[in-house]
């Protein structure tokens, strides 16, 4: 289970709902009052074993931590695949391909 927080607009629930991988909610979501048209939303998502979401990209920032169990994630700004466990964080540039 990994929590994400997105910076930019609604695009980020749509991608992670689009992708059908797994069961998602959002715990926050309030618009950025210095950032006219950007919000700032924290989703809960969670992956069954062998979950996965199709490449894809985001137009704002990401921000993700893993509150339970493992994710293997890559991406083209940040480098090649990894496995995040419970705990630790990983970030994901505008646009980066992940």
């Amino acid at each position: 289970m990994i929590v994400i927080v997105g910076y930019g607009g609604a695009g980020l629930v749509r991608a992670v709902r689009a992708s059908d991988a797994g069961h998602d909610h959002t715990v926050f979501s309030a618009q950025l009052p210095n950032v006219p048209g950007k919000t700032l939303t924290a989703i809960v998502v969670e992956y069954g074993p062998g979950g996965s979401s199709p490449a894809h990209r985001h137009a704002g920032s990401v921000f993700a931590y893993v509150l339970s169990g493992q994710i293997r994630s890559e991406n083209s700004a940040t480098g090649p695949v990894r496995v995040y466990r419970a705990g630790e964080t990983f970030f994901e540039p505008p646009a980066a391909l992940t």
